[in-house]
C-alpha cells in the first residue's frame, strides 16, 4: 500500500473480481497518483480531498472507470470506503 496509508479489508473472496476496504489517509497531500486498473467506487466518509478535477468533501460518492487515476491532494486526513473491481457489467450495459 502507499505511504500514510491505514486501510482495513472489508470483502474479498476468491473466484469474484470485487473487494472492499475502509482506507484511511493520514496525509493526502502526499499521496500522488492513485490508480484503479479495475475502476473504483469511493464514498469520503470522512474529512475531505481535492483532485484535478473536483473538491469530494463527506459524503461525496465517485465512480473511476476501468483504468481511471485520482492525484489526491488535501490538508486534512480523510477516511474512505473503497470498491474496487467487479465492474465488468458496465461494459456489457
Amino acid at each position: 500500500m502507499r505511504k500514510n496509508v491505514s486501510w482495513k479489508k472489508l470483502y474479498a473472496q476468491k473466484g469474484y473480481s470485487d473487494h472492499t476496504r475502509l482506507e484511511n489517509w493520514d496525509n493526502p497531500a502526499g499521496m500522488g497518483t492513485v490508480n484503479f486498473p479495475q475502476g473504483a467506487e469511493l464514498f469520503v466518509l470522512g474529512g475531505s480531498f481535492t483532485d484535478e478535477f473536483d473538491h469530494y468533501p463527506t459524503h461525496s460518492w465517485l465512480r473511476i472507470p476501468a483504468g481511471g487515476s485520482l492525484n489526491a491532494s488535501s490538508k486534512d486526513a480523510c477516511e474512505l470506503y473503497i470498491k474496487e473491481g467487479g465492474f465488468g457489467y458496465l461494459l456489457s450495459a
